[in-house]
């Protein structure tokens, strides 16, 4: 599937914001 321009500059963010979660759960959960 061809990816749109709109996909392609929203990818990176979308990756940004997940691994930015994903740390947070992980770091939250650490903590208990």
């Amino acid at each position: 599937m061809p990816i749109r321009p709109m996909t392609a500059r929203l990818l990176p963010l979308l990756l940004l914001l997940g691994s930015n979660v994903f740390m947070t759960f992980a770091w939250y959960g650490h903590l208990k």
